[in-house]
This record gives structure tokens, C-alpha cells and sequence, in this order.
């Protein structure tokens, strides 16, 4: 897989694609948490991996992948119960990091993974103590919770 960064060629739900990813996350935040900073880190642009990527573009292209692997999980994939996601679920996650990726403004983010209620989580965790998660639960449709050092925990839905 080449690390070259195309445009998605689709909106995420009847969400056009915005112009800025900060734009998306604001565009999303409920009315009340507007004129709070969202801050969700810096990217390392300058860092290469051992294949001679930037780091960035290296953990994007690794979480993507996590996530593609997540259209063959089946029900019951982790032994107690658990629902496989669709793969219209799966494909929105990855819609969505794409156009997030695309935007270039958050570092890719800490961990993807499966949820056993056949959502999927994306997560985005700092050391400053930023903490985001969004988990797509049906197609095109997300619920977010994010918290900031010192700050109210914000939960809000895409689309709101």
C-alpha cells in the first residue's frame, strides 16, 4: 500500500466533506462546547519509519488496515458472544479516518478496535491527558465523547 494521500471521493453520511478536520470536530461539538479548544495533538511530519514513510502517514496507514481487517470478523470472534460489525459500519469508520487523515490537522489515532455490540471504536488518547473516542455504531452515525484535561466531559453525536 502506497502512502500516498488521496481525497475521499465521498461525504461521510449527508455530512459534505469540510474544509479543515478542527471545522469537523467544531461542526460536531454541541452548541454549549463550541468556544472550547479542541486540541488533539501535533503531527511529527519530519519522522520517517523503516520503510522510509513519515511516521504519520505510517500509524494512519496502520490504522486503516486494523480497521479493513474488522470486515471479516464474524459473530462471536473474541469466544463470548460478541457481534462481528457490518461491513457498512466498517466502511464508515474508515470513511470517516479517511477524510479526518485527509484533512491532515489530528494525528492518526491511538487505537481502532472492535467493539463486541458490532460497533467500532476509534480512539484518540495524548499525554496531556486528552482522551477522545468516537464509535461508529451504524452507518454514518457516531457517538463521541471527548475530555480534556480539566474540562466537563463532552459527549455528542455525527451528525448532531
Amino acid at each position: 500500500m502506497s502512502g500516498v494521500l488521496e481525497r475521499p471521493a465521498r461525504s461521510w453520511g449527508s455530512r459534505p466533506i469540510p474544509g479543515r478536520a478542527h471545522e469537523l470536530l467544531h461542526s460536531f461539538l454541541p452548541s454549549e462546547a463550541n468556544g472550547r479548544h479542541v486540541r488533539a495533538g501535533t503531527l511529527q511530519k519530519n519522522a520517517l519509519n523503516n520503510e522510509g514513510l513519515p511516521a504519520s502517514d505510517a500509524a494512519w496507514l496502520a490504522m486503516l488496515e486494523k480497521l479493513k481487517s474488522f470486515r471479516e470478523l464474524e459473530d462471536d470472534w473474541d469466544g463470548q458472544g460478541a457481534h462481528g460489525p457490518s461491513e457498512d459500519v466498517v466502511n464508515s469508520a474508515i470513511d470517516l479516518l479517511e477524510i479526518i487523515r485527509y484533512e491532515g490537522e489530528l494525528p492518526a489515532p491511538s487505537a481502532v478496535a472492535p467493539s463486541p455490540d458490532g460497533s467500532v471504536l476509534i480512539v484518540w488518547q495524548e499525554q496531556d491527558g486528552m482522551y477522545c473516542e468516537v464509535e461508529v455504531v451504524r452507518p454514518s452515525f457516531a457517538e463521541v465523547m471527548l475530555k480534556l484535561p480539566g474540562q466537563e466531559t463532552l459527549h455528542w453525536t455525527i451528525p448532531n
